[in-house]
């Protein structure tokens, strides 16, 4: 069923999504966030009526955020390429859930490594909307950011060929990281090279209560960052292949599974809790390039391991979702439903029993 039709000026090439804050107590507002292949960001105001027994039909985009009767999305040109990463804060700007603040920014990354911040509240019939923009990080041609997390409502986290993590504090006006994870060298010896999952990143999320953890994933596997510490390297790391028996270049470089394989494709903490695990041992959910969607745990001092949650045979998994936990929802989906897309155009939706 179509609720609404718009057509990008250009191709979309990543999008993000949170809660705004609404004039009207009837609805809540999610913003979303489209980065385009030229460079520029639209932006649409998706309401959702509150009201009992409101049908999916009633949901709407926000005349208010399109111009005139062309319904053309609000739109700025931010980027001299395209934008490789969006990145919409929730509660407070980290990982945690409810409304962001009102000095909230949406977070752009391009191709021509450059970060820009736009602030959440600006409003499309405003004069200087397109002036509100600021650059956070100038333009970088050789270290373009695959992806971006807000870590808190000042600290936003990126990884990309520069570094597998770096942390930007966004009331700093310098450009630079204030920290960042050390890069993996390449060994000048085709024998001596490292599969280390901590040296790729092209994927990146935040856990979702504990915003100093960070998880990456890429084409060797994924791993998990304490951004406090960034320079000491991952905490712990999971691997698709065995290292070289002469690489020692982390303490759980020996860790991997046969199940990453095919490179990580979606990645994302999971959000049910789980029995019988410390609080120092994150599970996350991932899915990768040969069609597997599993589930990893990823120990720090100690080896980390994955099981299979599901395999789509001859497909790749090219993205996943995850519905978020609640303890106070009554609904039994809660923290359950995974969706994850393939390159043979399906959708695939799990629902897990409770942990």
């Amino acid at each position: 069923m179509e609720l609404a039709a718009w057509v990008p000026p250009a191709a979309v090439t990543c999008t993000a999504a949170a809660q705004i804050s609404s004039p009207s107590a009837a609805t809540t507002t999610t913003l979303l966030a489209a980065g385009c292949a030229d460079g520029s960001l639209c932006r649409l105001r998706v309401s959702f009526p509150r009201s009992p027994g409101a049908t999916i039909a009633e949901t709407k985009l926000n005349e208010d955020d399109f111009e005139v009767a062309d319904l053309v999305p609000w739109r700025e040109r931010l980027h001299s390429g395209a934008i490789t990463s969006v990145a919409v804060p929730s509660c407070g700007g980290g990982g945690g859930g409810g409304e962001p603040p009102s000095s909230a920014a949406v977070a752009t990354a391009g191709a021509d490594g450059a970060v820009v911040l736009t602030p959440l509240d600006s409003s499309p019939s405003s004069s200087s909307s397109f002036s509100s923009s600021r650059v956070l990080v100038p333009a970088r041609p050789a270290a373009s950011i695959s992806a971006m997390a807000w870590a808190s409502a000042d600290a936003l986290a990126a990884c990309g060929s520069a570094s597998p993590v770096e942390l930007f504090d966004v009331r700093s006006r310098g450009g630079r990281a204030v920290s960042r994870a050390a890069v993996a060298r390449p060994s000048p010896s085709p024998s001596c090279s490292s599969d280390d999952a901590s040296s790729d990143a092209s994927l990146l999320c935040i856990h979702p209560a504990r915003p100093n953890l960070a998880a990456t994933g890429g084409i060797k596997g994924v791993a998990l960052w304490d951004l406090r510490v960034l320079g000491k390297g991952a905490v712990a790391s999971l691997g698709g292949g065995r290292p070289s028996p002469s690489s020692s270049s982390s303490p759980f470089s020996s860790s991997f599974s046969p199940l990453m394989k095919g490179g990580v494709t979606g990645l994302a903490f999971d959000p049910l809790p789980s029995v019988g695990l410390s609080d120092q041992t994150p599970r996350l959910l991932f899915s990768t390039g040969l069609g597997v969607v599993g589930s990893a745990r990823l120990r720090p001092g100690a080896a980390s391991d994955a099981t299979v949650l599901y395999r789509e045979a001859g497909a790749s998994a090219l993205a996943l979702a995850v519905g978020p936990s609640d303890a106070s929802s009554s609904s039994s989906s809660s923290g359950r439903d995974i969706f994850v897309s393939t390159d043979q155009e399906c959708l695939i939706y799990m629902q897990r029993p409770l942990i």
